[in-house]
This record gives C-alpha cells, structure tokens and sequence, in this order.
C-alpha cells in the first residue's frame, strides 16, 4: 500500500494529465476546423442554393454557337427591371433599331422581361408600345385573397398575352431570350429559355407578397429582380459584348414611413448586385432618364418610352463607335454600346423574325380593337376569390344603364368567387351594407358573362336582397330579388371610323313580401366617332325603352349624346345630354340618376332628361405618391354644369342645376389596378352647398 500523502499526488498528477490533454484536444480541433465540403456535402440542399437551374439553357447556348462559328461574337441586350420605369425599353429598342441595331439575344427580368418577351416574340417596338398603351397590363390583374401566397392574380394577364402572341415556347422564339426568376422551395435562380411563353412573362414580374408566385413543374417562381435587378453575370456567360439599358430609381424618400424603408430594404440588395456585375463585366450602359419618375406610374407608359428614346438617342454614337470594340480588352469602366448587332443568326432566323413582324403588325391591332370593343381573350379554367368594396355610387345615367341591382344609395363590402373558362367568366357574391338602405343590408347573388364570338356579348346577374333580424328569427329576412341581363355588341375597327354598337338590356326586381314585379328592357343602338383633328369625339345613342314600375307601363324613344374635345397634355371640354320620352304619358322620375351632381328633382313628367357640361384642365402637377405605396395621378379639374329636367315641360327652365368645381383621378396601391373617383363641390339652384364622391368618371 502507498502511503496516504504518495496516493493523493499520484491522483493529482493524473488530475492534471487529463485536464492538459483536453486542452490540447481543443486548441488542435481549433486550428483545423471542419471544412464547408465536409458541413455541406454536394447535394445538401444550402449548397445548391447558389447553383442556378437552367431550363431550356442548353439550346439557347446552341443557337448562339451558330454565331459564334460564323465568325463573330453575338450581342446581348440586357433589359433591368424597374417596374413602371421598364417602359423606358421600348423607347431603347426604337432607338437602337433605327440605327439598324439588333441584338442576337436578350436577357432579363422582371419588368423588363415583359418587353424582353414581346420583343423576342417579334413584335416591333412601336407595336409594343401599342400595346401597352391600348391594353394597360395591370388593368388585367385581379385582386384576390392571398390564400395563394400574393394579393394579385395574374391569370387574366396570361390569356391577353395568349390572344395576342399566341401558344409558343420561349425556345421558338425568333430572337433567343433567357429569363431569371427566382424559386421559393429550392432558394436558386431558375433562367428560363423554354416554357410557356404567358407562364414564364407571368413568373418574369411576380413581385414577392404582391403577386402569386407562379408554378412550373416542381418549381414555384418569384421575380428574380429580388435578388439582382441587372443580370449582367447570366447574359455575360454568352458573350462579352453585352448592351445593358438600365430603369434605376433614386427619387428622394421619407424613411419615417415604415413602408418607404421596406421597400428601400428590398432595393439595396439586389441595386448592389446588379451595380457590382455592371462594374465587373464592363457592358455598354445605356442609362434612362427616368430614375426619378415614381415605379407606379403605370398610367404614363408614354413618358417612359419618350425618356427611353432620348436616353438611347444621346449616346447612339458612342453605342455603335464602341461595340466595333466590345470583344477586345476591357478599358475597367463600363461603356455606354455594335453595328454588326443587326446581322442575323441565319437567314432562316431573319425572315422567320421578319414574318413576325408583319404577322403582329396586321393582327395585334385587329386584337386590341376587338379587346377594346368588348372581346373577351379565351382563358385557361381559373377561379379565384375576390373581396368587395363599394364606397360610392357610381356615375350611372338613369335612362341609359341597366339597373344596378341596388347598388346606389349605401356602400358595400362582400367577397365573390370568380371562375373563367375560355370566353366566359361566372361567379357567385356577398355583399353587406354598411348604411341603412330598407331590404339591402345584404345580398346574395350569382353573374355570368359569355362571349361567344366577335365582339357579342351576353350577361347576366341575380341578386336576393335582405335585412338582418335576430337569430331566433333564423337571422335573415329575404325581401327582394333582382336580376339584370344585357346584350351587347359593336363593330371592331384598326382605322378611325365610326363604330356601331347595338345593345339590348333587361332588369327584373320582384319584392318577395308584396309579390310586386317591376322590369325593363331597353332596345337601341350607339355610333361612336373618334376624335380627328379638331373635331370632337361623339358618341350618339338612341333606343326604345319599355317598363313596368308598379304595375305602370311605360314606353318611348330615349337617347344620349357625348362630346369630347380634348388637346393633348392640357385639358378637355365635355359636354354630355340624355333624355326619355313617355308615349305612354304615365309620367317618369329622374330617381336613380347620379350623372346629375345634386339633388335630383321629384318631379313627374312625360319628358325628363339631364346635361352636364365641364372643361377639365390636365392638372398632372397635383399627381402626387404617398409612403412608396399610393399613387394619385391622371389628375383632372375643373368647373361644371349640370341640368336636370323632371316636369317643368319647357327645356329653357331646368327644374335644378348645380354649379361648381369637380376633381377626378385614379389611385392606385403599387401602381396596380387603378380605382378611380371624382369630388364635387359646388351650388344648386335653391342656394345649398352640394358636395358628392363618385366611383369612376363621367367622361
């Protein structure tokens, strides 16, 4: 045995041994750590994420080899997102084409990819700024629950782009395209060069929470302008003479708007990344003027093409002087533009692009004409849920419009589930009042709308009205129902002739309680003449009414007359007329007609009718945004007129007008899906003070 004071130092001893080795374990694990390879093995899902997914990639390299091998480089076109300010494109691609300037292939996203597509498709660039004009893309938007990860839904945007570009893949394009787009399961850049050309567009701008993101296969695409608005890097894989046209944004903030440092959030990741690969890769920039002008402006597609136009005009020189010598070495500054650019991939790629373009120069205009004029574009079967919200009465002529179905007096808010399928649309309704309108506190209701050809249209609506009671009561008490169904169609022109539109309407209203029907239906037809030179935009319309109002028959001619003279960027002088004559000389109402901005007259008369006359200035000065997030604009004010007749007999003596000052614009939340409405203030006939809101305009 040791003795007691040998084993305590022995114990000690070891003590000591095994605390030295564990710190020298640890200092030695800590100068060789764990390599990335080892933590994130070749198919660990973090290490893909910076691995793109390129789908139909490879053919679009091939078809660039083809140039390669005959002997020159081919030129890309880099097209940036920037929402409203990618517009400036078309005005790049016109300058640059004028020059005799086309590229061998395109890159892009977001925005831009929009005018990418359209171009590669072959339309020319003055037939997308037809486009764009004619058919306003976010007119084509719904707003929907987000049960589907955005508040818009994009499917009605996707059967426009079908009817106008038709069924195509992007790898059949006549100029090849590679999108980026961005995938929400796997977290990688997707580039798409196949694919359904409307899907991919789709994809191309689906804004994160603002847009649905867009499914294919297995992927489900957001904008790739997320993570970097300029792909330089992508397009430069495919040559070095590369022509970036650029739609930044640097207008001054308020960052103590919370939704303004969002959105500069968002920016400053993916400005950074597309401003480090303009630097890195040295391109030709063309940089458009338009940085300043305010990423909603959707409603001024103009001005963006004009500012395009410019931007690329002022540097057309330098453009051409410098891509002679894009391929050689890089002089470390980003360029500002290649004559050889318009040479084609092989003569069958010309005369297919060539063919394009006359094929969309006959037919887009014939497609918007009849778009314009009430066509319908076919869809692929969809629904969606929709809310509801009416805050105002809308300016609907008592004489001349279907009856609303209720929907003057009180406002309403509800949720609809809308469907389509090819050229019909359907869906079902609620609505809640939030007003004290007797037997409209709620309503239940089903619509249906067909197009079966041209420009004919046939639809239809049914409503079940009622009031709240209590619950005992099963809660509901049903007291009316209400249906409208219209018939409608009109000539479709490309040139500017009259345009003829004949219309056939019925409404029913049968009240549950007292089994009382009242329905009318009206018969006529419309010729709208554009505007010419000086001579104003007309429209005349004249019909035959015939109705049952409490069991009162009434019957005679009614008619409408518009004039609209306008002068570009400054203002515009309306003046409109209506009127109905009773043969039947039961005696009509004015009741129901909100085109008169006042109170309307009570008075009976064989013969009734309203006028309105305004000169509206342009005001787009007062066009103002608010927190990165609203915009008010297409500002309009001026003074007004209005007439109304309901018994005096004698068209001299109104029985009331109202003079005053009326303000009209469209607001919109993200530069999308513009609501539109109009304040009045002014004076009637007895002295009082008149002010009103109303939905939409009257001219």
């Amino acid at each position: 045995m040791f003795p007691k004071k040998t084993l305590t130092m022995i114990l000690c001893f070891l003590t000591v041994a095994v605390l030295a080795c564990t710190v020298q374990n640890a200092f030695a694990q800590g100068s060789n750590p764990v390599l990335p390879d080892s933590v994130f093995p070749e198919h660990d899902v973090f290490r893909q994420v910076t691995e793109p997914i390129g789908i139909g990639t490879d053919q679009f390299e091939q078809r660039l080899t083809k140039i390669l091998a005959s002997g020159r480089e081919p030129v890309g076109l880099v097209l940036t997102g920037g929402s409203a300010r990618a517009y400036a494109h078309i005005g790049v691609l016109e300058a640059l084409e004028a020059e005799g300037i086309r590229p061998d292939f395109v890159v892009a996203n977001s925005m831009g990819a929009l005018i990418g597509l359209l171009y590669a498709a072959g339309m020319s660039p003055q037939t997308i700024a037809q486009v764009v004009q004619t058919m306003p893309p976010e007119q084509y938007l719904d707003v929907v629950l987000p049960i589907r990860g955005g508040l818009l839904d994009s499917a009605n945007l996707q059967s426009l782009v079908r009817t106008l570009v038709g069924d195509v893949d992007l790898s059949d394009l006549p100029i090849p395209i590679l999108v980026t787009t961005e995938d929400l399961k796997s977290r990688r850049q997707v580039e798409l060069a196949a694919g359904e050309f409307s899907k991919v567009l789709a994809a191309s701008f689906a804004l994160p929470a603002v847009f649905e993101p867009v499914p294919l296969d297995d992927l489900l695409l957001i904008d790739g302008g997320v993570t970097n608005l300029v792909p330089v890097a992508t397009a430069a894989r495919y040559s070095s003479k590369l022509i970036v046209s650029t739609a930044l944004y640097n207008r001054p903030m308020d960052f103590g708007n919370p939704i303004t440092v969002i959105n500069r959030a968002f920016d400053i990741g993916k400005t950074r990344s597309g401003m480090e690969e303009i630097f890195a890769f040295t391109p030709l920039v063309i940089r458009n003027d338009v940085e300043t002008i305010s990423y909603m402006a959707f409603s001024n597609p103009a001005l963006m093409i004009e500012q395009g136009r410019k931007s690329a005009q002022s540097c057309i020189e330098s453009i051409k002087a410098n891509l002679g010598a894009a391929g050689e070495a890089s002089t470390g500054e980003a360029s500002t533009c290649n004559d050889s650019a318009g040479e084609p991939e092989t003569d069958h790629t010309l005369e297919t692009l060539e063919e394009r373009r006359k094929f969309f120069e006959t037919q887009v205009p014939l497609q918007l004409s009849l778009l314009s004029s009430g066509a319908l574009p076919a869809s692929d079967s969809h629904w969606n849920l929709q809310p509801t919200l009416k805050v105002a009465d809308s300016f609907v002529p008592n004489t001349l419009e279907p009856e609303s179905l209720g929907l003057t007096g009180q406002a309403y808010a509800g949720l609809s589930f809308d469907g389509a399928v090819g050229k019909a649309r359907y869906g079902l309704s609620t609505l809640f009042g939030m007003g004290t309108v007797q037997g409209q506190a709620w309503g239940i209701g089903a619509q249906a709308l067909l197009n079966p050809v041209s420009t004919l249209r046939l639809s239809g609506v049914v409503r079940l009205w009622g009031d709240f009671v209590p619950l005992s009561s099963y809660g509901l008490d049903p007291k009316s129902i209400a249906a409208v169904a219209g018939i409608s169609w009109s000539t479709a022109s490309t040139i500017k002739a009259p345009l003829f539109v004949p219309r056939l309407f019925a409404t029913v209203d049968y009240a549950l309680e007292t089994a009382v029907l009242d329905w009318s239906t009206g018969l006529g037809v419309g010729i709208e003449q554009p505007q010419q030179h000086f001579l104003p935009q007309t429209s005349i319309y004249a019909g035959f009414f015939v109705d049952s109002i409490s069991n009162t028959y009434h019957y005679g001619p009614e008619g409408e007359v518009k004039l609209n003279l306008g002068l570009e960027n400054v203002g515009a002088l309306h003046v409109r007329g209506e009127s109905r004559f009773d043969l039947s000389r039961q005696g009509l109402n004015l009741q129901g007609d909100t085109s008169f901005r006042g109170r309307v007259p009570q008075g009976v008369s064989d013969w009734v009718g309203s006028t309105n006359i305004e000169a509206m200035w342009f005001a787009r000065q007062l066009e103002f945004s608010a927190g990165e997030a609203l915009l008010v604009s297409d500002v309009e004010l001026g003074p007004y007129f209005d007439s109304a007749w309901a018994g005096s007999g004698s068209i001299f003596e109104p029985d009331a007008f109202s003079v005053g000052i009326s303000i009209s614009a469209s607001a919109s939340i993200f530069g999308l899906k513009p609501a539109e409405f109009s304040v009045f203030c002014g004076v009637n006939n007895a002295g009082s003070l008149e002010l009103g809101l109303r939905e939409g305009r009257l001219f």
